[in-house]
């Protein structure tokens, strides 16, 4: 009964640490279009790459620093694991729904 309560406010959590990592993506992609000259759809593939690269490499460099060194402390890998794929995968998506949202914004 009381994973029925837990599972809603989990998503919530999910939900907005996917909303806070989209925005850092979208402040990431406006400022690779200003600081390197880019165009939009350049600014945003270079910066897409480099999150798919980037935010893997230190969930796994993180959770190999907190891990204890022993062969059944799973729990770490696959909170970084749970982590990835419901922050990190979606937070493109949340960073281009951020960004067409400023850009009407402006245009209005």
């Amino acid at each position: 009964m009381l994973e029925l309560v837990f599972l809603p406010v989990l998503m919530l959590l999910s939900f907005a640490a996917s909303l806070a990592a989209g925005s850092i993506y979208a402040a990431l992609v406006m400022a690779a279009e200003h600081l390197l000259h880019l165009e939009f759809s350049r600014a945003k593939i270079l910066t897409t790459l480099a999150w798919h690269i980037a935010s893997p490499a230190a969930l796994w460099a993180g959770a190999n620093h907190l891990s204890t060194g022993q062969i059944d402390d799973f729990g770490i890998f696959f909170s970084a694991i749970m982590i990835w794929i419901f922050v990190v995968l979606p937070a493109p998506f949340a960073g281009n729904w951020i960004i067409s949202t400023r850009r009407n914004r402006k245009e209005a």
